[in-house]
């Protein structure tokens, strides 16, 4: 399971309750995944918005991504990137 420090969590909670909260639900396509060091890295695409999803690399619960596989991402914009707070897989 991917942990949060403090900071974090406060700062996903506040983002919860914003309007900048974003969901994208559909098919992975642009699927990448690289293996290096133990870590792994993901990149993928749903609906057309681009998600690195290497916060959720090594420890993650969840079944590996796969192309394809029917997903639900809620997220927001950090300024830098589409970030996931939540992923969830059929």
């Amino acid at each position: 399971m991917y942990e949060l420090t403090a900071y974090q969590y406060k700062t996903t909670l506040l983002i919860s309750n914003s309007s900048n909260l974003k969901v994208a639900e559909g098919e992975v396509n642009n699927y990448y995944s690289n293996s290096k060091d133990g870590h792994t890295k993901e990149k993928f695409t749903v609906q057309g918005i681009e998600f690195h999803d290497a916060q959720f690399g090594k420890g993650r619960d969840s079944e590996p991504i796969r192309a394809n596989q029917y997903v639900r991402v809620t997220y927001y914009y950090d300024g830098y990137r589409n970030a996931i707070l939540k992923l969830e897989t059929e």
